[in-house]
């Protein structure tokens, strides 16, 4: 006894006809007659009684419909359960550090996209989420950030953890005011030139078995009085464009930016150290189509 037997069975009790049943399930109507006798074969009794008329249920059929209704029907609702569950097919997932950059990329990455079954995930997060949710598969990508000072240090760990790495992008940050900032205009700044000002930062977490020599980060003065942690990219240029005694060290961003925000960047020479983005995945992962997509997208961008 089988699914399919069950299901001729059901359609048949229901239309009253093996032929007309058949026309409904897109069978042969002798395959179908065929299946429903080795099926009474099988179990001992009759289900239906033949006449010229068509077919009508059994005693022992009305008993055997019952159950053979109900597996029939509970079987349909988990495979429509599981059908409605399939259309998200396509899944693509990556965690970065704050970046104007790297989330142009992704904007043009999802306005690419045709048909639907999409499942995208793009998390802005620190080094330590990074390598955690790459390492555990949470997620297939990741782009972490330090200074090139410690590149030997980095690529011995992604090394050591099996974790294939690719340098994207390598820069220094800039300084990122308002128009209406009073250091707007002076081209290039000096850690002098911040003093009164309040920095707007992002408070990073980092490896707690890292050297504190090598993690402690350098993308804002140490010795910075006032500062504003913020933790979503909205409130920080809503507070650089709205408050002229803000700034800012930022990563490379296309111009439409701080076009958008009415913000300025500027060099600071006292800033003398290099930052890398690098590209990592675990060693076993093979990039998918849509992972490829973004990073064509990334090199697009600049990365």
């Amino acid at each position: 006894m089988n699914l399919i037997q069950l299901k001729y069975v059901v359609e048949t009790a229901r239309v009253g006809s093996m032929s007309r049943a058949a026309r409904n399930l897109f069978v042969a109507q002798p395959n179908l007659s065929r299946a429903v006798r080795d099926l009474e074969e099988e179990l001992g009794i009759t289900v239906f009684s033949r006449s010229a008329n068509g077919v009508a249920l059994t005693p022992d059929g009305e008993e055997f419909l019952h159950y053979a209704r109900d597996i029939v029907e509970k079987t349909e609702g988990v495979e429509n359960y599981y059908k409605v569950r399939q259309p998200i097919t396509r899944r693509f997932s990556i965690c970065v550090p704050r970046s104007g950059y790297v989330a142009a990329a992704f904007v043009e990455f999802t306005a690419q996209l045709e048909g639907s079954g999409y499942e995208l995930y793009y998390k802005e997060t620190d080094t330590y989420d990074t390598l955690r949710e790459v390492l555990n598969g949470t997620c297939d990508l990741g782009i972490i950030r330090y200074d090139s000072r410690y590149d030997h240090y980095f690529r011995t760990m992604l090394e050591e953890r099996s974790l294939d790495f690719t340098d994207i992008r390598s820069f220094r940050y800039k300084v990122a005011v308002s128009r209406m900032s009073r250091i707007a205009g002076l081209g290039a700044v000096r850690h002098s030139d911040l003093e009164g000002l309040y920095e707007i930062a992002h408070r990073n977490a980092f490896f707690s078995e890292f050297p504190l020599s090598i993690v402690q980060e350098k993308e804002a003065r140490r010795d910075t009085r006032n500062r504003i942690y913020v933790f979503d990219r909205s409130s920080q240029f809503e507070l650089l464009s709205g408050n002229p005694m803000t700034y800012m060290w930022v990563s490379p961003m296309p111009d439409s930016v701080p076009e958008m925000y009415g913000l300025v960047l500027m060099d600071c020479p006292d800033n003398g150290s290099e930052y890398r983005d690098v590209m990592i995945k675990r060693r076993k992962y093979e990039p998918s189509p849509l992972d490829r997509l973004f990073l064509e997208r990334l090199r697009a961008a600049g990365g």
